[in-house]
């Protein structure tokens, strides 16, 4: 095989780089699909391949796939036209079958040892997108040469997939040589991945032009590498649904009361986990806090299921969502309380740090009931330190040092009454969600809230000059005022006030002179 770019081309993207760096050349080959000498041919309409090993897919692994003369490869032989519980890779899709026959020929070969094929599928992958190292250890070349359209046999396209992966990532290449033909009965063709599970569940992410005529451009455009006519895909993680996402639970979820103000956009996506060797397929939407706002310090999107409701015989998007709000205008706290046991079992003297996060997952929704008990609502936690120590007497227990986000309309919450929420909560039920707290170990508790937030917190400090009438009752957090001098209030995902007046959308609002006035900043005077 030869993998040799043919000519150097000026590409516009490159040009403030150019103006910055010095000249650079973009290497392009209007040769875009590798030599494929060699290899196998193709005999019947399809074959199941064995990689011989396993690759990392979609969120899950890949261990064998089918290989179709009609242009696609994918999870299972795909025979019939309507497809159900597939996944379909391909350069080039059509929903009718191309006329096979001479000279048309579908060839494919994979390698392990192939050191040119892999150097130059490297340096197609390398470019001002992808800074970290790409050589493959595994490529799988597939070309379709001359596949006639089903409406024109003198119409014939000649396209290329390349599957590649270095066992920690994958990506997929689609080389286009020739496309003469695009549609057939006035539908067109459609290029990239392609999942379909029931008749109402699909995920479709596909190149720029499909499904139109544009899709005859693609031998002369690129996506993600550095030759016209190769577009190349990351297909190691789950799968962005850009073009097409169903599912059995129908619509999105709708905004509603248990789904704060401070959710910004969703984006729909599909795994193929496989866990314990059993494979599952996950259509899921992934919501995101808008700017600033968080569901804990170190989280700011989740994950949300479609699922299915037994007692109904439906499925329905999960309701017990999490609320993005703005942690700093909270109340603040760090404690620590003591476990005895877990699951039953007294704790050992483990390496904490080795088996942490199994830890925070199993300790967490304790505390979490443990607040709920005593009263103190909507707090967000986050274990910051487990640490496993003996007593003098030979006891081992574990010692977990957690922060607490606490609404700030809880004024009254000192540390000192947090404590002895904590101590009566545990003393009256010591044993939450099969983890065991320590009735006889010291707690501590101590307040780390900004003492000027709480300063201008109308909820906590009514003062006069910004808070005008009764107090407000808030759900969570507001803000009167200013802490900093500048003219912007203190905002939060639930409401925000200015002059003692409520702003219910504070992300298109500003406080201007105790006047509120639209946009995110104040005309200078």
């Amino acid at each position: 095989m030869q993998y040799k770019m043919k000519k150097c081309v000026t590409r516009f993207d490159f040009f403030l780089f150019s103006l910055l760096f010095g000249t650079i050349c973009v290497h392009l080959t209007t040769a875009s699909v590798y030599e494929y000498n060699g290899g196998s041919i193709l005999v019947d309409e399809s074959v199941e391949l064995d990689l011989g090993l396993t690759i990392p897919f979609l969120g899950g692994s890949l261990s064998s796939i089918w290989i179709s003369s009609h242009g696609f490869i994918s999870l299972t032989n795909q025979k019939d036209e309507k497809i159900i519980d597939n996944v379909v890779v391909s350069p080039f899709f059509s929903d009718k079958r191309f006329q096979l026959n001479s000279p048309n020929a579908t060839y494919y070969q994979q390698t392990q040892t192939d050191s040119r094929l892999f150097e130059a599928i490297s340096s197609n992958t390398q470019t001002l997108m992808v800074s970290d190292a790409y050589m493959p250890r595994y490529a799988l070349v597939v070309t379709w040469q001359n596949m006639a359209s089903p409406d024109d046999s003198s119409k014939v396209n000649t396209f290329q997939l390349v599957l590649s992966s270095d066992f920690e990532r994958t990506f997929v290449s689609f080389n286009y040589d020739t496309l003469t033909w695009t549609s057939s009965d006035g539908i067109y063709a459609s290029a990239g991945v392609e999942v379909y599970g029931s008749s109402s569940q699909q995920c479709f992410h596909n190149l720029p032009g499909s499904k139109t005529a544009l899709l005859s451009q693609l031998k002369d455009t690129t996506t993600a590498s550095r030759s016209l006519g190769k577009h190349i895909l990351q297909i190691s993680d789950v799968l962005l649904c850009s073009a097409k996402f169903d599912t059995d639970c129908g619509e999105w979820p709708k905004k509603n009361k248990t789904m704060s103000s401070g959710w910004g956009v969703f984006t729909p996506f599909f795994e193929f986990a496989t866990e314990d060797d059993e494979t599952k397929w996950n259509f899921f939407l992934q919501y995101k806090c808008k700017p600033g706002l968080r569901i804990s310090p170190n989280k700011n999107s989740e994950r949300i299921e479609c699922v299915y409701i037994s007692d109904y015989y439906e499925h329905s998007w999960e309701t017990d969502i999490s609320q993005c709000s703005d942690l700093n205008a909270r109340k603040t706290f760090v404690s620590n309380v003591t476990v005895m046991q877990i699951n039953d079992e007294p704790v050992t003297s483990i390496n904490t740090e080795e088996i942490f996060d199994e830890l925070r997952d199993t300790i967490s929704p304790a505390i979490d009931k443990l607040f709920e008990n005593i009263g103190v609502a909507d707090v967000v936690h986050e274990i910051k330190n487990i640490i496993s120590t003996t007593s003098e007497s030979g006891e081992t227990f574990l010692i977990v040092e957690f922060d607490s986000y606490v609404p700030a309309d809880n004024k009254k919450l000192t540390n000192h009454s947090l404590a002895r929420k904590i101590e009566v909560g545990v003393m009256q039920n010591n044993k939450i969600n099969m983890v065991t707290f320590s009735k006889n170990n010291p707690l501590s508790v101590i307040e780390t809230t900004d003492k000027c937030l709480q300063a201008c917190l109308c909820s906590t400090n009514p003062d006069p000059e910004f808070c005008h009438g009764k107090t407000p009752k808030f759900i969570a957090d507001a803000c009167c005022g200013d802490c900093s001098g500048t003219p912007k209030s203190y905002s939060t995902s639930i409401k925000a006030c200015c002059g003692g007046r409520i702003l219910y959308d504070p992300f298109i609002s500003t406080c201007c002179a105790g006047q509120i006035k639209r946009g995110d900043r104040c005309i200078p005077l």
